[in-house]
Order: structure tokens, then sequence, then C-alpha cells
């Protein structure tokens, strides 16, 4: 991580506080979950990663060559994560052809306002959605099965692209 990322976390430490620590997370750390509430999430977090991949693409064509390598290694893993979606949801018999919930709604959109910003800005939203997502799953702690497999599943597609 840049000196720039670790002095935003530093100065933006209550704002990431609140992005990575949520009451689903620590839910699914305690095995207390909802069976129906986490099929939810998974079908929203698919059509997040959807548009997010879209995100990335656009980050892409804004981009120095030099940087090329790193995003095209993160739209692999984006192309591996839908795959690893898709057959959890057929493990569930969930089917993704759903509406976009308010959150998720929100989210995309605002992934979708960054299309005119400068590459730096696409680059460091980039960055925090995908170091967050990771973060969020990793710092609740150990996650019981079933849900130790999300959370390494975040841990490991960040990993591979930072």
């Amino acid at each position: 991580m840049t000196i720039t990322c670790k002095l935003l976390l530093q100065k933006y430490a209550q704002s990431w506080l609140e992005a990575t620590v949520h009451p689903f997370l620590k839910e699914c750390q305690l095995g207390t979950i909802q069976l129906q509430q986490f099929n939810t999430w998974l079908m929203q977090d698919y059509l997040f990663v959807l548009e997010f991949t879209r995100m990335v693409g656009r980050v892409l064509a804004s981009a120095p060559p030099q940087h090329f390598d790193a995003i095209l290694g993160g739209l692999t893993a984006l192309k591996d994560e839908l795959n690893w979606f898709q057959q959890k949801a057929s493990e569930r018999q969930l089917n993704f052809n759903i509406k976009k919930q308010p959150t998720c709604i929100e989210y995309c959109e605002y992934m979708h306002s960054l299309t005119d910003k400068p590459y730096a800005v696409q680059a460091t939203a980039l960055w925090a959605i995908e170091f967050s997502y990771n973060q969020g799953w990793q710092l609740p702690g150990k996650m019981p099965a079933p849900y130790n497999e999300f959370a390494e599943n975040g841990e490991t597609l960040f990993l591979q692209n930072v």
C-alpha cells in the first residue's frame, strides 16, 4: 500500500470504520445471520459485482498503459468471482433475475459517476472499494462455516491484485 493510501486511511479513520464494520458481517461471524438475509445479500452483491466489473473496464479505458497489467488481472479475477457467485446461487437454488435494492442502486450509481473523473480518482475509488470489501469480511474475525468461504473468497481476490 502506498503512503498516499495509508494517509487516506489515517485521515478518514472514522469513515473507513463505518465502511468496513457492519452488523451484517458481525452476524455472519457470530453465525446468527438468517439464511434469507444472507441469500438476499448474495444476490445483491452479485448485481454489485456486475456493475463493479463494468467500472473496472472504464478505469482501464482511462489508465496509462503501465497500469494495464494490474487492471487486466483484476478483470480476470472478477470473471472468476462472477462464475463463483453463479455457482453459489445454483447451490442455494437462487435466481439472479431480481431488482437491485436501494443500497445496491446507490453504490452502482456512484461507480457509474466516476466515468468522467480523472484517472487518479477512478483508481483511488477502485482501490477503496476492493480494500473495504476485503477488510469488511476480515475485521469481524474468523468466520464460521459456511461464511468462511465468502470471507476467504474476498481475501483471495483482493490479494491477487494488490
